[in-house]
This record gives C-alpha cells, sequence and structure tokens, in this order.
C-alpha cells in the first residue's frame, strides 16, 4: 500500500494556507474525521454535475452523526442527483488528507475527503429543490469548464485515478 500522496499542493482557503494530499487507491488514515464524501457519477460515459448556489460540483457532502460513509454517499446521491441505491454501483477510488492549522471548525486541523467512482445504470429525472438547482452531464474531459478545483494539481490527479478505473 503506498503511504505517499500522489499529488500534494498548498490552497488559499477562506484566508488561510490548507495543504492538499491526494492519494489514490489507498484506504484512508481512520483516525482522522472523515469530513466529506463525494462522487465522481457516470452514466452512459458522461459525468453527472450539480448545481447550487455556489455553482457546478458532483455530488456530495458531509457525513451526519453516527452515520457511515455509504449511509453518506447513498443519503447525498439522492438528495443532489435523485439517485437511489439501486440505480448505480460505487467503488472508492481515493481520497484528500487536508491540513488545515488554523482550521477551527468541526472537522479539526487534518480531515479526510473520500472521492467514489459510481456507476449508474438507471438515471432516473431530476427533481429541483432549493439547494440544488439543475443536473447536467458533460463529457468528462470538459469537467474543467465547469469546476474550478479539477484544473489544480491534486484536482488532476483525482481526475487521472477516475479515468485509470475506466480502462
Amino acid at each position: 500500500m503506498n503511504s505517499q500522496p500522489t499529488s500534494t499542493e498548498k490552497y488559499l482557503f477562506d484566508n488561510r494556507f490548507i495543504t492538499l494530499n491526494w492519494f489514490d487507491n489507498d484506504l484512508p488514515d481512520t483516525n482522522l474525521h472523515i469530513s466529506q464524501v463525494s462522487a465522481f457519477c457516470l452514466y452512459q460515459g458522461k459525468l453527472v454535475l450539480v448545481k447550487n448556489k455556489r455553482g457546478w460540483s458532483i455530488p456530495g457532502g458531509h457525513p451526519e452523526v453516527s452515520e457511515t460513509v455509504n449511509q453518506t454517499l447513498s443519503r447525498e446521491l439522492e438528495e443532489e442527483a435523485c439517485l437511489k441505491p439501486q440505480d448505480y454501483s460505487s467503488i472508492l477510488i481515493g481520497w484528500m488528507k487536508v491540513e488545515d492549522p488554523q482550521n477551527q471548525g468541526i472537522e479539526g486541523k487534518q480531515y479526510i475527503q473520500l472521492r467514489f467512482l459510481v456507476r449508474i445504470n438507471n438515471l432516473p429525472p431530476f427533481i429541483p429543490d432549493d439547494e440544488i438547482f439543475d443536473r447536467t452531464l458533460i463529457n468528462l474531459d470538459n469537467i474543467n469548464r465547469y469546476i474550478t478545483w479539477a484544473s489544480s494539481p491534486t484536482g488532476q490527479a483525482q481526475i487521472l485515478t477516475l479515468k485509470s478505473h475506466l480502462i
């Protein structure tokens, strides 16, 4: 098991510097808080994106108290992309270790963000709500046009990891 990150970068976030470390195909250090569970969702070769007040993103979010990773993934995919568990299969493809020494939030000074590959076999109709306004399908190669972090070093590493699972 590779314990070294595939990609590392320092990033300015909310007027403080954080360090992002992308690990592909490694299991995360379970001693750290999991702050986010997100998924690259593919349907017929296209990437599913959802739109909220901040713009386009891959579906995902924060775990609720006592929720497992799989429960978080299922809930977020249903809330944001209108997907039910019978509509897809999922696999963990990597994780981000975030080092945020000045963070005063519940995440702590170091935490983990998980990334899954979700293969959708049935795409139900989208029903917008007050948090998620739209859902779209794009070519994976166009992700940089929709999501700014996708062009960063750790973003590009995530895309390469995703593509390695599609071969």
